[in-house]
Parts: C-alpha cells; sequence; structure tokens
C-alpha cells in the first residue's frame, strides 16, 4: 500500500524532521509511523495492552499506546526513540533493557530528552528556560520517583537531572536548525 492509498483512509500529520518520522492516523485504534520515513511502524491504542501506569510501550516495530495520548505525538516520538534504539542494538535492546538497569536508565534518558525537544519544538511558546525547567523537573521526577532510578542507581536527583539536560542539550545541537 502507499502513502497515497493510505492517505485515503486516514490524514497525513505533520513529518518530525528531527525525530526522522512521520504518522498517519488510519483508524480510531491503529495508525502507521514511518521511520526515516520508510520503515513502517504500527501504532496501536489500546489501553488494555498496557502495564499499569504506562503511557505506550514498544514491542520490536509495533507500539501500543494509551488511547487518552493518542493526540500526544511527544508520546509516539518518545517510542520511536526506543524503535531507534531497537534498531541500533540489531534487536538486543530488549535483552540490555532487561537485564542492565544502566542501560535501561540511558534508553529512557534519551528516550524523554526527545520527548522534550518535540514538545518545545512543537510548543507556542517556543524554547525557552521556562518550559525546559518544567520539563527537566518533570522527567526527573518520573524517573527517580516512578521508574526508581534513584535506587536502583543510587543516583541523586540531582544526578538525574544532570543527566538528563546533558542529553537534551546535545540533541537540541544536533536538531538547532529545527528552531530557526
Amino acid at each position: 500500500m502507499t502513502v497515497g492509498r493510505l492517505m485515503i483512509f486516514g490524514k497525513l500529520s505533520k513529518q518530525l524532521k528531527f525525530a526522522r518520522y512521520s504518522i498517519m492516523f488510519i483508524t480510531k485504534g491503529y495508525s502507521i509511523a514511518l521511520v526515516n520515513f520508510y520503515l513502517p511502524i504500527i501504532i496501536r491504542y489500546d489501553e488494555a495492552k498496557l502495564p499499569p501506569r504506562a503511557a505506550a510501550m514498544t514491542t520490536f516495530f509495533r507500539i501500543i499506546i494509551n488511547p487518552r495520548f493518542r493526540a500526544d505525538l511527544s508520546v509516539v516520538t518518545h517510542e520511536m526513540a526506543h524503535v531507534r534504539q531497537i534498531m541500533k542494538s540489531f534487536g538486543f535492546h530488549f535483552v540490555l533493557y532487561a537485564l542492565s538497569n544502566k542501560y535501561r536508565y540511558r534508553s529512557e534518558v534519551e528516550a524523554y530528552a526527545f520527548q522534550c525537544l518535540h514538545l518545545c519544538i512543537t510548543s507556542n511558546v517556543g524554547l525557552n528556560n521556562v518550559l525546559v525547567e518544567e520539563l527537566t523537573r518533570w522527567v526527573t521526577r518520573v524517573l527517580s520517583d516512578h521508574m526508581n532510578f534513584s535506587v536502583l542507581l543510587l543516583k541523586s536527583e540531582e544526578e538525574i537531572q544532570e543527566d538528563f539536560f546533558t542529553e537534551f542539550l546535545r540533541l537540541l545541537r544536533l536538531h538547532r536548525s529545527e528552531f530557526l
């Protein structure tokens, strides 16, 4: 099925160059995202298939998202970061993610940095210190409280915040043209 035919059934959303994907909403329950604009990833909107308190999860080349977050493309951007991690690790991402808390932490920091960069690029206020500080506090809380990295890796909130901010700045430098 070509992109032209898919557009008959759904609408093509904005292409997000910095995250290297575009997304097509096909039906109420499914979408297709194209990684690097050619590799199709199936997105299913189904709360029942998710772990408790999860907004989304990635399983190889399929993403499951809570239907409440259907319109939030930053969640898709987060999960697409995990898809890229799967591709970079030649499929060993899940083994490393399950066995190594350090790998899991680095994966989540990178994915949240992509998600926050998406939020900054698409926000009405653009990139500013207040928005970045709020996003940094939110991610720090998620990583330390909800995902327990402060306990698992014995990291203080300040260290988690610094790690996230460093990754966010790295991505920002790579994709600064999106803000011009």
